[in-house]
């Protein structure tokens, strides 16, 4: 068997109109063990911390540290939130990928495979087309039979790593981006923001 590589996150299931991939799953599950995690370390705070309030104590201060480096106190505390929410997110989705299970556990599709690329014309809609290609030219000739295709088996496991879906890391991306540019207007003004770049 040969490994398959997929892009695109695989559809798990729908509801209603959402698919729900196999890469979503896990970043909900991710969000989750965030979410739970820091609100039991922060549901009983103490002057004096125990291990757990420590820990979260030492995270925070660590992203404050470096967002007040970068952007200055009174940024950092505006900015607190964004950094360390993408921080720890992204630091805890990419070793989900590393986690047992998270790639290999799942479920296989039977897909139709074929040796070379199929192509379609206006005229041959419906008519698969092999492309055969040389160092310097390349030809087209079509398929005698759909029986020359063969069929093969793919799994599609039921976690995926959050941050191998580009539909995620784009969304971080145009969140960070978006924010970067509210911030700074919110900061130097329009003019001073457009002055400043």
């Amino acid at each position: 068997m040969e490994i398959h590589v997929e892009i695109a996150a695989e559809t798990l299931f729908k509801i209603g109109p959402i698919a729900v991939t196999n890469s979503m799953l896990t970043m909900f599950l991710v969000m989750a063990l965030i979410i739970i995690g820091f609100w039991w370390a922060a549901r009983d705070l103490k002057e004096v911390p125990g291990r757990w309030q420590g820990l979260l104590e030492m995270i925070v201060g660590f992203i404050m540290g470096l967002v007040e480096g970068t952007a200055g106190r009174k940024a950092a505390r505006q900015l607190i939130w964004l950094v360390g929410g993408m921080f720890i997110f992204i630091l805890i989705a990419n070793y989900s990928g590393l986690l047992p299970g998270v790639g290999t556990v799942g479920f296989y599709k039977d897909e139709v495979a074929t040796e070379h690329e199929t192509l379609t014309t206006d005229h041959e809609a419906l008519v698969p087309v092999t492309v055969a290609s040389t160092s310097s030219t390349a030809s087209i000739a079509p398929v005698a039979a759909a029986e020359e295709a063969g069929h093969g088996r793919t799994l599609v496991p039921f976690f995926r790593a959050p941050n191998a879906d580009i539909n995620m890391t784009l969304a971080m991306a145009l969140v960070t981006f978006t924010m970067v540019q509210i911030y700074g207007i919110r900061v130097h003004g329009v003019f001073g923001r457009f002055k400043h770049l």
